[in-house]
Parts: C-alpha cells; sequence; structure tokens
C-alpha cells in the first residue's frame, strides 16, 4: 500500500505530496546521519532537541540537514 507524505509547510501545494516508498528507497541511498536524522524525526516522531540529544549534535544543525535532506529527496525523484 503507498501512502504519501505531506512536504513541510514550505511545500504546501498539493503537487508536493510525496509516494512514501519511492522517498524511503531514496532515502536509504544517503549518508547513514541524514537517514538517521528523517527516520528519528518521522518514524521515531521525535523533536529537533531531541535528535540532536541523541546524536549528541546541535539542534540548529540538525534542522537544517532535515531540512536540506528533504530538499534533496525532492530533487533525487524528479
Amino acid at each position: 500500500m503507498k501512502e504519501s507524505i505531506p512536504a513541510p509547510d514550505n511545500f504546501s501545494e498539493s503537487s508536493d505530496l510525496i509516494d512514501a516508498e519511492s522517498a524511503l528507497s531514496v532515502l536509504n541511498t544517503l549518508s547513514i546521519e541524514k537517514q538517521e536524522i528523517v527516520k528519528l524525526r518521522f518514524w521515531g516522531d521525535l523533536k529537533f532537541n531531541e535528535i540532536a540529544e541523541k546524536l549528541n549534535k546541535n539542534e540548529a544543525a540538525v534542522k537544517k540537514m532535515f531540512y536540506r535532506t528533504l530538499l534533496e529527496i525532492k530533487e533525487m525523484m524528479k
């Protein structure tokens, strides 16, 4: 079963809904660090400060990497 994942607020157009299965395939090609941040955020349902603490990183850096990774996934899916 395929499901759609809504993109973040700055991608609010309906054309920005993505296929979760395809997105996961692309995500799995990225670095372990990027995978971990995205998976902890979406599937682990953790807040950015919780992810930062878990990965021993700065919250701002985690947030920046998360949103850049989403953009990277979106570009790779074009």
